[in-house]
């Protein structure tokens, strides 16, 4: 309907659009019109569309024109090119930024990779442990909603290979080997169901100076309370974003207020805290909900209590930009590009902002910058935003 009703108010202006000219401009005017709250018919009647397009040249050079102008009006920022990570000066942490040469032969086989950011990523030094393969949460972002044909389908981990991996991992690394376990599927989603967690982390405590943070979105911790010496080797993460965020995105999750009281019990047992700010969202009212979420998440626990902080904006890839632009207009409406890592995100400087202002809303309550890191950002991101280059086993 939306669609019929731009191509009658275009041919109301009486200029003549080619097949590929018309569906550009299909695709781009409803989310302009979004992003400055106008309808269609203010957009078209304020633009005087007939009167920028109509030119006496030909075919070719009026798409190139058209194309240019709907550059212009949808990416102001970045014209539409894309995201290049330049190189820059890492002195003692040339190593850290080479998570696109880490070797991925025969992952699929392997319960444990390294973990590969993408080209131009700085690279946090983790390894991803595959604790099991589905996720019936189905957030509306989640890269896994093209990685799980049916998110129903489990299957378990062989705790014995993750045993054998672990053991030529631990003689061939040197220091702290930094192990994520909630990359793949909520780590806490099945844990009821067959204890996953107690059994990986009765493997991983007999090697010396391995750490594992198991990440979640759920409230679903009674089974940790069974496991024992876990307080310095063993991070309970959870991912956080506004209410009103997670209810329209993450409707099969646990409450943030859920989510809170989780950690809160988990503090009160001792258990090191991941506190996982992503996907950061920019809205227009993003400063108002985050100083909320801060101020209810430190009201319950102490920043005693937590390991690590991550930062990370909404990344997706090119099949989720387009189904979430389906199926969520608005989140589609700021400044999007490809970047070289072939994910799309925000305009660089639009993520800048956004970590500059949480950072400082963040420092009211947590004042340990040592402890931050930024998720899947090159780093001139880091530097513009004021975050000091480190990886996770520096952290631990």
């Amino acid at each position: 309907m939306e669609q019929e009703l731009i191509v009658q108010l275009l041919e109301d202006q009486r200029a003549h659009f080619t097949y590929s000219q018309k569906n550009i401009l299909l695709q781009t005017i409803p989310q302009i019109c979004l992003k400055n709250s106008i309808s269609l018919k203010e957009f078209l009647k304020e633009l005087s569309l007939a009167q920028i397009l109509e030119s006496e040249l030909d075919s070719v050079q009026k798409g190139k024109k058209i194309f240019k102008w709907v550059l212009k009006m949808r990416y102001p920022l970045s014209n539409g090119t894309m995201e290049t990570f330049p190189p820059f000066d890492l002195k003692n942490k040339e190593d850290h930024l080479t998570s696109q040469n880490v070797l991925q032969l025969d992952s699929r086989k392997k319960l444990i990779n390294r973990y590969f950011y993408g080209k131009g990523i700085f690279d946090l030094k983790e390894y991803v442990i595959s604790l099991i393969r589905s996720c019936p949460l189905d957030c509306a972002y989640c890269f896994l909603r093209e990685v799980y044909d049916d998110p129903r389908f489990k299957v378990l981990p062989d705790i014995e290979k993750i045993k054998a991996e672990l053991r030529l991992i631990r003689d061939q690394e040197n220091g702290v080997v930094y192990l994520n376990a909630g990359e793949n599927a909520d780590s806490l989603i099945f844990d009821l169901e067959f204890g996953l967690i107690e059994k990986l982390w009765n493997t991983i405590q007999d090697f010396p100076n391995v750490f594992v943070e198991f990440r979640s979105k759920t409230n679903k911790i009674e089974n940790l309370f069974k496991i024992k010496d876990h307080q310095k080797r063993m991070i309970m993460a959870f991912s956080l974003n506004p209410e009103e965020d997670r209810a329209i995105f993450e409707s099969n999750t646990a409450t943030i207020l859920e989510r809170i009281l989780a950690m809160k019990q988990l503090a009160e047992n001792g258990f090191a805290l991941g506190l996982r700010f992503e996907p950061i969202l920019y809205t227009k009212n993003y400063k108002e909900k985050y100083k909320k979420l801060f101020a209810d998440l430190f009201s319950q626990i102490s920043p005693s209590q937590v390991h690590s902080i991550s930062l990370g904006c909404l990344r997706l890839t090119k099949g989720l930009a387009k189904i979430l632009g389906d199926s969520h207009p608005s989140v589609m409406v700021e400044e999007w590009i490809l970047a070289e890592d072939q994910k799309v995100r925000y305009f660089r400087g639009i993520r800048v902002e956004l970590y500059q202002n949480l950072l400082e809303l963040l420092k009211e309550y947590f004042g340990d910058e040592k402890k931050i890191v930024l998720s899947t950002e090159p780093v001139l991101v880091w530097k513009e935003s004021g975050v000091t280059l480190k990886t996770m086993p520096e952290i631990c």
